[in-house]
């Protein structure tokens, strides 16, 4: 049965709003399983909240990003999304070795932090995300950074609310709009007319040295949605 959904108002966020989307984010992720390979010392809270803010600081200052905050009615905020405009795709070979480029707001933040990772599961995952990100070069496009809902609000409409207000304004620019999924929000993008371009396929019991605690392979999607424009009438 489906949850019942709350009522939310959406605003931009600013750094004053960087401790509770920090800890919105490490909620969420905690619940990834690919988090129990990549963070050190698992559950590891105050790296992993550190890392985040961090992160959302970054895309923060990047231009052309937009940061949206979902708010209940007691003002709490529920949820958040960084909304980014990218141009036209020229990848630095040099500084491409981390996540989406060395240079991007995640390589960032892991370069600031490398001791709180698991550096050689990280590098292993990163060139297959980088061919992943070569897939949007030459096409200016939005990009979906991050969208993240707090555990005890999700399945609730908010993440739809906040996804449906960022594609309203890729299809006001008709430019195309892409992201990287994680299997637990792979069906709500589908929904929203993401398409499959690429997927990558993690062994997480090879990175949980063969303990076959049940990870299996994980598998990271890397989608794109064309704009919807209106049919014009006479």
């Amino acid at each position: 049965m489906a949850s019942e959904s709350i009522e939310v108002t959406l605003s931009h966020a600013d750094t004053t709003d960087l401790p509770a989307l920090a800890e919105i984010n490490r909620l969420a992720y905690m619940q990834e399983t690919i988090s129990m390979i990549a963070f050190k010392d698992w559950p590891a809270e105050t790296n992993m909240f550190n890392f985040f803010q961090a992160r959302i600081k970054a895309r923060m200052e990047t231009p052309n990003t937009l940061v949206f905050k979902a708010l209940t009615g007691t003002g709490e905020i529920a949820g958040f999304v960084c909304w980014t405009l990218e141009p036209e795709k020229v990848v630095d070979e040099a500084t491409a070795k981390l996540g989406m480029g060395a240079n991007g707001p995640t390589g960032k933040a892991l370069l600031q932090m490398q001791e709180i990772f698991n550096l050689e599961f990280i590098m292993a995952a990163a060139p297959e995300m980088e061919n992943m990100g070569n897939l949007v070069k030459g096409q200016k496009h939005y990009y979906l950074s991050a969208f993240v809902v707090t555990p005890k609000y999700q399945r609730k409409g908010i993440g739809s609310k906040l996804l449906r207000h960022c594609l309203e304004i890729a299809d006001r620019d008709v430019l195309p709009a892409w992201l990287s999924a994680f299997p637990g929000s792979h069906s709500l993008y589908l929904r929203f007319g993401f398409e499959d371009v690429e997927h990558q396929d993690i062994d997480l019991n090879k990175w949980d040295h063969y303990r076959f605690r049940g990870f299996g392979i994980y598998r990271q999607y890397f989608m794109a949605r064309q704009p919807k424009t209106k049919t014009l009438t006479t």
